[in-house]
């Protein structure tokens, strides 16, 4: 019986271990995008394929996750988004960066975490119903089908064209065949983002085109029925 009981105790402590641990490294502080771009990031880019129309790198996605559920204007489209994705929970990906493209009407995304928290989105996979996933050395690829990668010079093309954007929460790239609305300039663009309780700040860069002098900043009044930026 006294066994048993340390047994347990043992247990409970490595659980109550492990519970503080997670919740240390949630990544509750994100860290942003700057140029250089950090050698860690590179390799996560590296997993877009040549195919892809866009791309976007996102450093500690949980915590850009909980800045734009912040803001009033995001945080619903993200909320509705969030519901529908079957995807890993904020609190699973901990201080994870994710890169995230788009292929046609396929959006994927290759997801680095550490060993710990790799365990729980392998079990998390095993119950998540119209989820693909495989595994890179430590980095989760999720609906995304084995495709050849961009090309180095055409990522190495990118990241010159984003060297002079100021540093920002998330990193976005439509490349040459991309047929979003924004940014309202040609292709391929990159951009830089920052999201705060009360406003976005972007910054985009065309090929061939200068960045802005500064950051286009959309602002919302708290209480207000209505707010626009042009």
């Amino acid at each position: 019986m006294r066994k048993f009981i340390l047994v347990m105790v043992i247990l409970a402590a490595i659980g109550l271990a492990v519970a503080a641990w997670l919740l240390v490294t949630a990544g509750a502080e994100s860290r942003d995008v700057t140029f250089p771009l950090r050698a860690e990031y590179r390799d996560l880019l590296a997993h877009v394929p040549a195919s892809a129309d866009a791309f976007a790198l996102i450093p500690s996605a949980a915590a850009f996750h909980g800045k734009l559920l912040a803001n009033p204007v995001t945080r619903e489209p993200v909320a509705t988004w969030t519901e529908r994705q079957q995807l890993p929970s904020p609190w699973m990906l901990g201080a994870a960066d994710v890169a995230v493209w788009r292929d046609g009407k396929t959006t994927s995304y290759a997801v680095r975490v550490d060993p710990l928290r790799a365990l729980l989105i392998r079990g998390y996979l095993l119950f998540a119903s119209g989820v693909t996933a495989r595994i890179s050395g430590n980095t989760f690829l999720m609906n995304a089908p084995v495709a050849s990668p961009m090309p180095r010079a055409d990522l190495d093309e990118l990241l010159a064209l984003g060297s002079t954007l100021p540093a920002g929460d998330v990193f976005a790239v439509q490349r040459s065949g991309a047929r979003g609305a924004f940014p309202p300039i040609g292709r391929p663009a990159v951009t830089t983002a920052r999201v705060t309780p009360d406003a976005i700040e972007i910054v985009s860069k065309a090929r061939g085109g200068r960045a802005a002098a500064r950051p286009f900043r959309a602002s919302f009044r708290r209480g207000a029925l209505i707010s626009a930026t042009f």
